[in-house]
């Protein structure tokens, strides 16, 4: 059966009862697709994320990022401030979850923390030291957003997707200043991701990044959060200070970072293609580019390189997390091959797509 059909169909559309607690992959059990995991604990149904429709839920969490689906009904839609700052058209919307605190939603202690993924991304506890944990997209690695420490919970699922990977962002980042010291670089990225990050790196090297207006709109919008970034608002209001404008005419110079992370939009799609053509800067993608995209057809040809800049948790990381959260039992979301993880994180049971304790 189709993990994604399977766990719809295992999730029900009825209530568990009160001192029963589950939480089932409707979507992120297996690949890089949206996570969106029912949790139902106390007699109430929270959805994390979007893509899928249990039916009727008490309320919606979102970790990181605008929905990327229809959302079911729901009591709220609930998200940290900045996805409110940068304009999220999510009706219902509650950008109130806390930086670092507890709340109550839906009768049920929900406890967040930054996760240092993107703009107000979270990790997200709910029912206490007891109840699951789930880290949503997840990076201790970067330099603008940051990533607060994991408490216990009874389960835990957590971003597993580079798998068996361990290679440290500080590679990436001196690869990209090699590179960028050898002649004009464009660097497609998304916007409220890790292109702002990128761009802080370089040009605390001593590199002026040319940033993109929707780049330019993230940064602006960003300020208005100060605690949710690195160091306050100062090392982005530097950056905004030194960086110049780039358009879809520009010519190569320097390192330019354009929306789009695969070139399927934004204004890396312009330019990618014409710099690819006619040459004059290298085109470098980030993201680990999505098949039947621009990026993907490109780097297949060698027209283009990929150097991944780490958004997710490499390998000792998730060793490092399952000992400070100590659960009783784990699903291992958003991993290609979730069973070739167990060798490598003994200890505690790694199950899916549903989880019961």
């Amino acid at each position: 059966m189709n993990a994604r059909v399977g766990s719809q169909a295992m999730a029900g559309r009825g209530r568990l009862p009160e001192t029963a607690m589950r939480a089932t992959a409707l979507s992120g059990w297996r690949g890089p697709e949206p996570g969106c995991f029912l949790v139902e604990m106390g007699g109430r149904r929270l959805l994390l994320g979007s893509g899928a429709d249990p039916g009727p839920v008490d309320a919606v969490l979102l970790s990181h990022g605008a929905p990327t689906a229809p959302l079911p009904p729901a009591g709220a839609v609930w998200a940290a401030p900045p996805l409110g700052a940068l304009g999220a058209d999510v009706p219902g919307l509650r950008a109130q979850l806390p930086r670092r605190g507890r709340i109550r939603i839906a009768g049920l202690e929900v406890e967040t923390g930054a996760s240092g993924h993107g703009p107000g991304a979270v990790w997200i506890r709910i029912g206490g030291p007891g109840g699951l944990l789930y880290t949503g997209a997840r990076s201790e690695e970067g330099a603008l957003f940051p990533c607060d420490p994991l408490p216990q919970a009874g389960a835990l699922i957590f971003d597993a997707s580079y798998g068996l990977g361990d290679v440290p962002l500080a590679v990436a980042r001196d690869d990209l200043l090699a590179l960028a010291a050898d002649g004009p670089l464009l660097l497609p990225a998304p916007a409220v991701g890790h292109g702002l990050e990128m761009a802080l790196q370089l040009h605390a090297a001593g590199h002026v990044p040319h940033l993109c207006p929707e780049h330019l709109r993230a940064a602006h919008a960003l300020l208005a959060c100060p605690d949710w970034l690195v160091g306050g608002a100062a090392p982005l209001r530097a950056l905004l200070a030194a960086a110049r404008p780039l358009s879809d005419e520009a010519a190569p110079a320097g390192v330019m970072i354009a929306a789009g992370a695969h070139a399927e939009g934004g204004l890396s799609a312009p330019l990618a293609a014409r710099f690819i053509a006619a040459g004059g800067a290298q085109v470098v993608f980030t993201a680990h580019p999505a098949q039947g995209t621009p990026a993907f057809h490109w780097v297949g040809q060698g027209a283009a390189r990929f150097l991944r800049w780490n958004v997710h948790p490499r390998l000792s990381a998730l060793r490092a997390a399952l000992r400070a959260v100590a659960p009783r039992v784990a699903m291992p979301a958003f991993c290609t091959d979730p069973a070739a993880l167990r060798p490598a994180l003994p200890g505690v049971p790694l199950e899916g797509p549903v989880l019961t304790w």
